[in-house]
């Protein structure tokens, strides 16, 4: 992998972390997967991906959309556990296995 890869994989992942402070969750999920495509071993952006569908969990639980929350609360256990996975020294504060 080159510098410039690994550049442009670093900034998709701190404009995901932007989206996420934004709130912006779909955009920051859609902005990792840019950067996995580039390095598939990014457990930040593993990381983050998790953290915007437990963000989007909680979202769905107070519209009372409970079925929809529990889908967004298992996207984001599995895209924590792949970063586990990748860097078990990882901290997920939101982390639920």
């Amino acid at each position: 992998m080159g510098i410039i890869n690994t550049m442009r994989w670093i900034r998709l992942t701190n404009k995901a972390l932007a989206y996420q402070e934004k709130c912006e969750y779909q955009k920051s999920i859609d902005t990792c997967n840019k950067a996995l495509a580039l390095n598939p071993r990014i457990s930040e952006a593993y990381r983050l991906i998790g953290n915007a569908y437990e963000f989007m969990s909680d979202d769905e639980k107070e519209k009372g959309n409970l079925e929809q929350s529990e889908k967004f609360r298992s996207l984001a256990t599995k895209n924590w556990d792949e970063a586990k996975f990748i860097n078990p020294d990882i901290i997920i504060p939101y982390y639920h296995d």
